[in-house]
């Protein structure tokens, strides 16, 4: 049985308020992968506008990740969703390049605001299930994006359409984050000497090589994710010689094996073995990205790319659970450090494959994925052997 904090009736309209935030951040994250071979963009021009929507999320990220730990979470909620309904109502409303990228930067401050603050609300909603609640959460943003990818398809490719209609949807959480802002949560939020460790905490976090570690499987895994989600069609179109439609295609598959390992690795993942099945994960992430991108399979590449996804599933909501979980005495403040890594990794890849493609060999930016899941399997092993010596 799950137990929460407050009344059932609360208990339940914020989560579902929650899912439904976290299905709006799935829209705006996969927004430019969906709408990018209808609108016309470059590789180049759609990995620098993901460059300026992760650079909004990094700074809010990290700002509401703070205030999540010391202030009212339904007042915080707020501000994502009104940032978050803006950016999508005015998303390439205008075509010039820069002013897309503002509005870009805005859905990024949203989606941070969503991220920031709904795993840490569900933390405390849900004190024993902790990781089937942040995993369902996850799940929500997968769905997000696979609805606005076929959303746009079922359209005829009117991206504005769904775009302007997808803002609307922002009023629904809103209304509930407005109600229960009136008597803020405030049983999560920490007063006087605990309030004053939170640089000492800092301090602590600052010096483990376990939250280091964490932070960069982060990157790694976030990378990986949002360079797929982003460039997945494009590449199918430019450089597998797929038609708009086939190209789209592909990331309906990749997003749904994606949203089916969400739906069931909450159930079925235990805490002890987390470390053991994150590491399993992104072997199995970085072997079928490298034959989608190096191996010309034809139609067969849906197989592989909802294998992908399935495997990519997992990566995040066990990173954030575990970071939980190895600091449970602020668990908030251990799983805010680790998203960090959220920004940076969709700043850094996308970056990176960016800067690669500009030359004549533009194979050469898809090995950036496959390298980022190496990376990871390097790190988490190394976190193994570390954790096994000190048992």
């Amino acid at each position: 049985m799950i137990h929460t904090a407050g009344t059932p009736a609360r208990t339940a309209l914020l989560t579902a308020s929650s899912f439904t935030s976290m299905l709006l951040l799935g829209i705006g994250v996969a927004l430019i992968g969906a709408a990018a071979p209808v609108i016309g963009l470059t590789t180049a021009e759609a990995a620098l506008l993901q460059v300026f929507q992760n650079a909004g999320f990094a700074v809010s990220v990290i700002v509401f990740g703070y205030l999540a730990d010391v202030r009212s979470h339904s007042r915080l909620l707020v501000t994502g969703c009104i940032a978050m309904g803006f950016g999508l109502a005015l998303f390439y409303a205008h075509p010039a390049f820069l002013v897309n990228a503002m509005v870009m930067t805005a859905i990024g401050i949203g989606v941070g605001v969503y991220e920031a603050v709904t795993d840490a609300m569900l933390f405390h909603l849900f004190p024993r299930r902790r990781s089937l609640a942040i995993s369902l959460n996850h799940l929500c943003v997968t769905l997000g994006s696979l609805l606005i990818t076929v959303y746009i398809l079922f359209l005829r490719l009117d991206w504005r359409s769904s775009t302007l209609q997808t803002a609307t949807l922002t009023v629904l959480p809103l209304l509930v984050f407005l109600w229960y802002s009136r008597t803020p949560d405030t049983q999560h939020i920490e007063t006087g000497a605990a309030a004053r460790s939170i640089r000492e905490r800092l301090g602590v976090l600052g010096k483990e090589s376990r939250i280091l570690n964490q932070f960069l499987c982060m990157v790694c895994a976030y990378g990986m994710q949002v360079s797929s989600i982003g460039l997945v069609p494009l590449f199918l179109v430019t450089i597998r010689g797929f038609s708009v439609f086939a190209g789209t295609m592909g990331l309906v598959v990749f997003v749904s094996g994606i949203a089916v390992g969400r739906a069931g690795i909450g159930w079925v993942t235990r805490e002890a073995h987390i470390l053991r099945n994150t590491t399993m994960h992104f072997v199995g992430a970085t072997a079928s990205l490298a034959i989608v991108y190096f191996v010309p399979l034809g139609p067969s590449v849906y197989a592989v790319l909802f294998f992908a996804g399935l495997m990519i599933s997992a990566l995040l909501p066990l990173i954030i659970t575990f970071a939980g979980l190895t600091y449970p005495q602020f668990s908030g403040l251990a799983m805010g450090a680790v998203k960090t890594g959220i920004p940076v990794g969709g700043i850094v890849i996308p970056l990176l494959m960016s800067a690669l493609s500009g030359g004549a060999a533009t194979w050469v930016a898809f090995l950036v994925p496959p390298l980022a899941g190496l990376t990871g399997i390097v790190l988490l092993l190394a976190q193994r052997r570390r954790t096994i010596a000190a048992a």
